[in-house]
């Protein structure tokens, strides 16, 4: 869906209702997460079609389930890295990878992981890491579907990554 299409509400809803509605084995959703800032009436209207797997995530949150993060988007970014270290992602998509070298990060006074905002990223003329939060939505809880094992393939099964800054190449 290009960014303009994102515009369309309506749209957004119809291509997302369909995604949910698959009951084919390998394109089936377990659970879709939403960002809350845009997206609740989005979920909002998930959730009157029917669709109960669908959840609204605050990334803002302060009450993350890792103490070591300062909000829900800082543990959903360090679950994400973390995964990275055995996992894959595809090698030629550059925009993926641009986002998630794109946040820089610090330590607050009590010792919890911050990720730098996008107003701050903007500032400095790096692009809002919107693919890298949309990725990073897949760790907001854990989801097992039944039945379902693939095995899991490795960074270096798919050339390695060149995520050599930021906060993902520390």
């Amino acid at each position: 869906m290009t960014g303009e299409q994102s515009r369309d509400r309506n749209l957004i809803i119809t291509t997302l209702a369909q995604a949910l509605a698959q009951q084919d084995p390998e394109h089936k959703i377990a659970a879709m997460f939403i960002d809350s800032a845009f997206g609740s009436p989005v979920v909002e209207r998930l959730h009157v079609l029917g669709y109960r797997h669908v959840h609204e995530v605050n990334f803002g949150s302060v009450h993350g389930p890792d103490p070591h993060d300062a909000n829900m988007r800082a543990y959903m970014w360090r679950q994400m890295k973390e995964w990275l270290l055995r996992g894959a992602l595809p090698a030629k998509d550059q925009r993926l990878a641009d986002d998630l070298e794109g946040p820089g990060y610090h330590l607050n006074t009590r010792d919890q992981l911050v990720l730098e905002s996008k107003e701050s990223m903007q500032k400095r003329g790096v692009a809002s890491p919107d693919d890298g939060d949309a990725l990073a939505l897949t760790w907001a809880q854990a989801v097992r579907p039944d039945g379902l094992q693939r095995p899991m393939a490795r960074m270096a099964d798919y050339g390695g990554s060149s995520l050599a800054g930021g906060w993902m190449g520390t």
